[in-house]
Formats: C-alpha cells, sequence, structure tokens
C-alpha cells in the first residue's frame, strides 16, 4: 500500500530497519510513494558509478536501471481528486519513465543527494514553479515541462537539431476538449476552466523536429543525436504536442529508444531500431529531440 509520509516521519524501508529522513519534504509539500520507492532511488542515488560518468550517459544509465518495471497507466491519478507529489519508480508510462530518471540524474549531480533531493527535482520538473497547486499545476504536455525546467534561468533541455528539421506550431487545447478522458475533468467544470486557462497561458509553441523520413538523423555517423537524449514522438493530433516519450541508445551505429512501452507492458530497450518503429506509426510525422543540460 502506498502512503503518504512528511518531514516529521520517518522512512522505512522494512520492518526493523533502521529510520532514515526524507529531507526536503515539508508539511506544505507531501509525498505519496512507497518503501520500495525510496530504497530504489536512495540505491541509486548511492551508486559511485554514476559520478564518473558525463549527464547524458548517466541519463541512459539510470534509465537502463529501469528495464522491467510493468507499464502502469494513471499511477499519478491515485489521489484524485486532490492533487499531490507521487512517486512510483514501480509502475511507470513513458511520462513517469523520463520525468523520473531526469529527476534521478540530476539528483545524483548534487553531494549528499537523498530521496528528499529526488523529490525536490522531480516537483520541480513536473509542476508549474516547483509547485504543486491543483491539477492544473501538473505539466500536462511535454513542451509545457520544457518551458517550465527553462524558467529558473538556464534551460534545462535543450534542442537537438541540424538542416533536417522542420517546424511545427502547436496551440494547447487536447485535454480541454477530451475532459471525458480525465478523471480530474470529467465533473469538474471548474478543473477545466483552469486547464483551459493553463493551454492558453502557454499560446502557441514551436518545435523543431527531425522528420522520419531523414534518415541521416537515425545513422550514427551522421546523426547529431547521443547516448541519454529525450525523444519525443510528435503527434498530428489537434492541440497536442507529442504522443510518447523515452530515451536515445545507439547500438551497432542506428538509433534505438529505451521506454516504457503500452504493448511490451514494461519498459525495454527497443531490438527496433526507431526508425523501423516510427514506420508504423501513420500519425507521428517525427521525433523532438532534447539533451539535457547541467545545471
Amino acid at each position: 500500500m502506498r502512503k503518504t509520509f512528511f518531514l516529521t516521519l520517518f522512512v522505512l524501508a522494512v520492518a526493523g530497519c533502521s529510520a532514515r529522513p526524507a529531507s526536503g519534504i515539508t508539511e506544505n509539500a507531501p509525498v505519496t510513494f512507497s518503501a520500495d520507492d525510496e530504497s530504489f532511488v536512495s540505491e541509486t542515488l548511492d551508486d559511485t558509478s554514476l559520478t564518473s560518468l558525463p549527464l547524458g550517459e548517466r541519463v541512459l544509465r539510470i534509465g537502463r536501471m529501469f528495464l522491467g518495471k510493468p507499464y502502469v497507466e494513471k499511477t499519478l491519478e491515485v489521489n484524485a481528486p486532490a492533487e499531490q507529489l507521487v512517486v512510483n519508480t514501480q509502475g511507470v508510462d513513458c511520462t513517469t519513465f523520463v520525468d523520473q530518471v531526469l529527476a534521478l540524474s540530476l539528483a545524483s549531480m548534487e553531494e549528499g543527494a537523498d530521496f528528499g533531493t529526488f523529490c525536490a527535482q522531480l516537483r520541480a520538473l513536473r509542476y508549474h514553479n516547483g509547485k504543486v497547486d491543483g491539477y492544473a499545476s501538473r505539466c500536462h504536455y511535454f513542451l509545457d515541462l520544457v518551458h517550465n525546467a527553462s524558467l529558473a534561468g538556464k534551460p534545462l533541455l535543450v534542442p537537438v537539431t541540424d538542416e533536417n528539421v522542420r517546424t511545427r506550431d502547436v496551440a494547447f487545447s487536447f485535454m480541454s476538449t477530451h475532459s471525458d478522458a480525465y478523471v480530474q475533468l470529467r465533473e469538474s467544470p471548474a478543473v477545466v476552466d483552469s486547464i483551459r486557462a493553463a493551454e492558453q497561458a502557454l499560446g502557441t509553441l514551436r518545435m523543431t523536429y527531425f522528420p522520419k523520413e531523414a534518415s541521416a538523423a537515425f545513422t550514427q555517423s551522421s546523426s547529431p543525436i547521443r547516448d541519454g537524449d529525450i525523444l519525443a514522438l510528435v503527434t498530428t493530433a489537434k492541440g497536442l504536442d507529442v504522443s510518447h516519450l523515452g530515451i536515445a541508445f545507439w547500438l551497432d551505429g542506428k538509433l534505438h529508444m529505451l521506454h516504457a512501452s503500452s504493448t511490451a507492458h514494461k519498459v525495454i530497450a527497443d531490438e527496433r531500431t526507431l526508425a523501423d518503429y516510427l514506420q508504423g506509426r501513420k500519425s507521428c510525422p517525427g521525433i523532438v529531440v532534447y539533451r539535457v543540460a547541467s545545471r
């Protein structure tokens, strides 16, 4: 069972173990997580083999630690209709896989990082200005997360481009026009209004993407894409920016994706090349690529 813990409590990994305080978790910022989550995060942050790795390689290494974790939808809705930071490293979808890998990677760069450090990084990524203030305060769109991560100064996610990229403008409206698909929106016109206001505040954002027929981007010798870059699949759905997220890795000179797969029902290092994977997705014209920059 998942529980809510506060700074005044200690987290017990197993019954009878010595307690460890979760710093950074205050009464004003409760976090939902399990002992397995705390243990996984702590073991990852204590892994000394990460310290010598550049950030991109660190992202990929930590992403691989999730291999085999089950694909689980709607893990962030366990407190609905209340909104609270949710940590679930034991079951992920494509978005929570990527944002938790990013938070772990960033936390691992900090001296003496612990579970509270990770939670603070995850909160900053997932919520506008790092503050949990209702459902609309969450970054529901990928470009919203990118934009939010750039507000505090130096951008965290930097677009990767070359001469082959194309541009696409997105005016966000998908959630407010598909409210029946979201448990928090189905019977709450006020929350729908809040989501619509958040969408309008984003305005129209431009993305640069590699078209899926741009073969040079998918061949290592001619591609600007590196191991550990964040991959986002562009969608033609109206009012939506991307439909899937993953992490880039190269195998035998071909680009592949580490991702939480709904068809494999778990996190996988996809055996298919990304070029082959994209050919089966008619509503996806290409990929947006972002590189994680150190703060």
